[in-house]
């Protein structure tokens, strides 16, 4: 708040560069990537503190990739796919949640979200961010006869046919898997 940095300015105790990670007194900033590493670079934080660590998500989806056949059979008998239809993933966004629009009018962008897919002539799955209600979206099972997963996001990502998303740092996740992204 503008408050607080006012009066950390006002003491000396304002880092050399606030707005960034890695910007102020950490030693070390842990980035997932070569591509994370310059982002975090052109944004002013010092070369010197950065170290790679990878990310569990990213283990996770190049060892089912690896398993891409066995599993992605698995997933057509879990939830009662078409095997002559390709497989459709939508992120349902979080519009409410972040207060990023009144819920009304989530709800109806998420109600446009599913009625265009489930026109499709193709398998949908619906995947929810791990912090929404999911007893709120249920009701899109029926609606809309599209199951909602039951894995997180990375587990079945690497087996669909194509990935939809809106505002979703996940879009990385399926350029690593090399799906088509929408």
């Amino acid at each position: 708040k503008p408050y607080v940095l006012r009066a950390l300015r006002w003491h000396g105790m304002l880092f050399p560069n606030p707005w960034v990670m890695g910007g102020g007194a950490s030693d070390l900033l842990l980035v997932e990537s070569r591509r994370a590493e310059r982002k975090m670079i052109e944004n002013g934080c010092v070369p010197d503190k950065i170290r790679y660590t990878g990310h569990a998500s990213h283990d996770i989806l190049f060892k089912i990739s690896t398993e891409k056949n066995n599993l992605r059979r698995k997933l057509f008998e879990n939830y009662a796919l078409q095997s002559s239809k390709r497989i459709v993933l939508l992120a349902l966004p979080q519009l409410g949640e972040h207060k990023i629009v009144e819920w009304s009018q989530h709800w109806k962008e998420i109600e446009f979200l599913c009625k265009a897919m489930s026109t499709l002539n193709c398998n949908v799955l619906i995947s929810l961010h791990p912090r929404v209600d999911r007893k709120q979206y249920e009701y899109i099972e029926d609606k809309y006869d599209i199951p909602i997963l039951k894995e997180r996001l990375f587990e079945v990502l690497p087996l669909v046919d194509l990935y939809t998303a809106t505002f979703s740092s996940t879009i990385e996740w399926s350029v690593l898997c090399s799906v088509p992204t929408i």
